[in-house]
């Protein structure tokens, strides 16, 4: 992410004035841990390094090694709960959350973090994630129940146009949720969920679609049969990457795919148990839980299921 010179300027003098140079560094060295403001600026040890040039050199070099917007959000936070004990009022600092919000991110009020603004740009990584770095990420993912005997009994024409129509909707859904499409394929899709309660996202995501799809079998399916899915929640670590080979060889997705291959039935979303953590009464109010042939602990939400 690239900011402009006159945006890190003011950065800089915020650090310098609501932070002082001590503390500056200190956060600084969490995210470049052999940080040496001397090393840096070329002064001898012994020789004391003007505070506002400090924070100058410490704002280039965290934007220049990706760590600004990390920075950024360490100041919110301090600025809202203090660090060590003792409260710090951060100069600037709505004009410096403006600057980036400018710059196409938007700030997670609940996790106070930034991401991408969907409406300029959407990737995988919500323009955040980084390569080879691992993070907690809830999953979904969505099969089409006997898709191959769908394509083969179906026109190419018609089942192509019905599928088309249904994807969308499955992209309207989750994608209001701020989630993303990890992996779309002609029997479904694997969805990430990041920000603002993910798990929460997913699991409203997954039982709209079910509901959804029973209006979309009756208003919009001209197939010799309804459209019917299965759909499993999971969250864990993943490694990130931009080649999904590599992304979908992750412990995480491959618990997911078992979870929904193995224990999902027809017309149900499954969540595993770290979903169950997150979600509230409300909604476990109406689900049951799923009998598995393992220690696997599922959640199950069928429409219209009588308890």
């Amino acid at each position: 992410m690239k900011i402009k010179n006159q945006v890190l300027s003011v950065i800089a003098h915020s650090l310098s004035h609501s932070l002082g140079l001590n503390l500056t560094l200190k956060l600084a060295k969490e995210f470049i841990h052999d940080y040496d403001i001397h090393e840096r600026m070329g002064y001898p040890a012994s020789v004391p390094v003007p505070p506002l040039d400090a924070a100058r050199r410490v704002t280039r070099d965290l934007h220049d090694a990706g760590f600004l917007l990390e920075m950024i959000e360490r100041i919110i936070v301090i600025g809202k709960t203090g660090y060590m004990g003792k409260k710090y009022a951060i100069v600037g600092l709505p004009d410096i959350i403006q600057a980036i919000q400018d710059s196409g991110y938007e700030l997670d009020e609940e996790s106070q973090l930034f991401f991408e603004n969907p409406k300029i740009q959407k990737t995988l990584s919500w323009g955040r994630l980084q390569e080879g770095k691992a993070y907690s990420l809830t999953l979904m993912k969505i099969d089409i129940v006997s898709n191959s005997s769908l394509v083969r009994e179906n026109d190419k024409k018609q089942i192509a146009h019905i599928y088309e129509e249904f994807f969308e909707t499955l992209y309207t859904i989750i994608e209001k949720r701020n989630g993303r499409i990890w992996l779309c394929e002609g029997d479904g899709l694997i969805a990430a969920f990041h920000y603002a309660r993910p798990a929460i996202c997913a699991v409203l995501s997954g039982m709209e679609i079910l509901n959804k799809l029973k209006v979309f079998n009756i208003t919009k399916n001209c197939l010799d049969r309804d459209l019917d899915v299965r759909i499993a929640v999971h969250s864990g670590f993943i490694q990130y990457s931009e080649d999904l080979t590599l992304l979908l060889k992750n412990e995480t997705i491959k618990e997911l795919n078992q979870i929904e291959q193995k224990w999902t039935p027809t017309g149900t979303m499954a969540i595993s148990a770290s979903i169950a953590l997150h979600i509230d009464s409300i909604i476990k109010d109406t689900m049951y839980s799923l009998k598995t042939d393992s220690s696997r602990d599922l959640l199950a939400y069928t429409p219209e299921y009588k308890r």
